[in-house]
């Protein structure tokens, strides 16, 4: 974890330098209007978007009831043909193993990316943090991951519709008891605009995951999931009623079982 934090600082100075170099070394010094110009297309804290939701897991398995996360991503730096952007999730698991309620185990996303924009397009270079943890729970092996990849996202809006999509690679740069070797996937959704203030959504992502036979003697793994919801937006947020099916990679930290669930849920999320 040590490790982890001090790349995600050296990852994040370094990223933070680049997008605030504007000419080579032994240029000329810039001309004051040149200076301002260059310094008018950098900007700080540019978007913010924050989401919060629970979905009910219909499983047989005690340990999953309830799959319940909030988190948010920030565009730290923005240079006009770019951004630097910070993300942090955490998610926690409710079943009925031992209680009504047995929060049994807790998960941590971050993600540091800078892009570059092409159109409607967005590519995006990313480094990925995923950190399990059991909950009331004896386990004293580390269980996590760290990515560098490859993401493109982009929207088309047409009348009431808009269409967001993305794709990704990545390679596994540090993997704790997980036999991940790679990852890739992609995913997309459509949003239609019944009105102002409703709207309906139908959204699919699909992800594999490449390992190392030596570590866990199976095969690639393949999840993803299908969703259809209905949005209400409000003045400065939305909330959406979900219904969908998932197929899990992984659900419980340490066990490697694939598992497919249907899914019930709501989520509030920023404009």
């Amino acid at each position: 974890m040590r490790h982890t934090k001090a790349c995600v600082v050296v990852l994040f100075v370094l990223s933070a330098s680049a997008a605030l170099a504007q000419q080579p070394t032994g240029a000329a010094p810039a001309k004051p209007d040149e200076q301002k110009s260059v310094l008018s297309e950098v900007t700080f804290l540019t978007g913010y978007r924050f989401h919060l939701g629970a979905a009910s897991i219909q499983a047989d398995d005690p340990r999953f009831g309830w799959d319940c996360y909030f988190g948010g991503d920030i565009d730290v730096v923005d240079y006009r043909y770019g951004r630097i952007n910070l993300l942090a999730d955490y998610e926690v698991m409710l079943g009925e193993e031992f209680r009504s309620i047995d929060p049994n185990q807790g998960n941590y996303y971050l993600d540091l990316s800078a892009s570059a924009r092409k159109g409607s397009a967005e590519f995006l270079g990313v480094f990925h943090h995923v950190s399990r943890h059991l909950g009331d729970r004896a386990n004293r092996a580390g269980i996590s991951w760290n990515t560098l990849g490859l993401k493109a996202i982009g929207t088309r809006a047409s009348g009431p519709t808009t269409i967001t999509y993305n794709g990704h690679l990545a390679k596994v740069l540090q993997a704790a008891f997980v036999d991940y070797a790679w990852e890739m996937g992609g995913g997309g959704e459509v949003q239609y605009r019944l009105s102002r203030r409703y709207g309906v959504l139908a959204r699919a992502d699909l992800t594999m995951m490449g390992v190392d036979r030596a570590v866990g003697n199976r095969d690639s793994q393949m999840g993803g999931k299908v969703e259809g919801a209905v949005r209400l937006y409000g003045t400065g947020a939305g909330i959406e009623a979900f219904a969908g099916w998932e197929r899990r990679i992984d659900p419980y930290p340490n066990e490697r079982e694939t598992q497919n669930w249907m899914i019930f849920g709501f989520r509030f999320i920023s404009r």
